[in-house]
């Protein structure tokens, strides 16, 4: 019984490897972090949802990408993206203030919003059904702590399955 289902997820795993189009679920560890979503709409594009973590805060991202496949002729597995998007949620942050001798420490929340830009490289394992990519998603936001900041370096590891 335990090598017919070792055969089995082999065969599974290898009919999943390759996949281009549909759905994919990932994890993303940088300074922004989460979770993504993205649907492929054909092979040269797609949408992704992030649900991220930063400063405190919750955000959502949407962005749209444009895969460009064959990065390096010999080797069909490296796939350059590049895109676009938006941003909102909140974030949180302490501010302290001085009433009289004493300070007084409080936690202030606020909406956020801003237009973020996608530089990635992702590496499909093929030997099983995993994508691994570092990227770099500038962005430029309003309403957070600074109420107004340019950030060029948001890196990230990412880690992608298809659903």
């Amino acid at each position: 019984m335990k090598k017919i289902t070792i055969v089995l997820l082999l065969l599974l795993t290898m009919s999943l490897s390759g996949q281009e189009k549909g759905n994919w679920l990932g994890i993303r560890g940088g300074y922004t972090s989460g979770l993504e979503f993205r649907h492929h709409f054909s092979n040269t594009n797609s949408g992704r949802l992030l649900l991220g973590y930063r400063q405190r805060g919750l955000l959502v991202h949407g962005l749209y990408e444009v895969h460009i496949k064959n990065l390096i002729p010999s080797n069909d597995q490296f796939s350059f993206i590049y895109g676009a998007g938006a941003h909102t949620g909140f974030q949180s942050w302490n501010k302290t203030e001085k009433q009289g001798t004493y300070y007084l420490t409080k936690t202030v929340t606020r909406i956020v919003a801003g237009i973020d830009g996608l530089i990635a490289v992702e590496y499909d394992l093929g030997f099983v059904p995993l994508t691994a990519g570092v990227e770099v998603k500038p962005f430029l936001e309003i309403g957070g702590n600074p109420s107004f900041q340019v950030i060029p370096w948001d890196f990230a590891f990412t880690l992608k399955l298809p659903l």
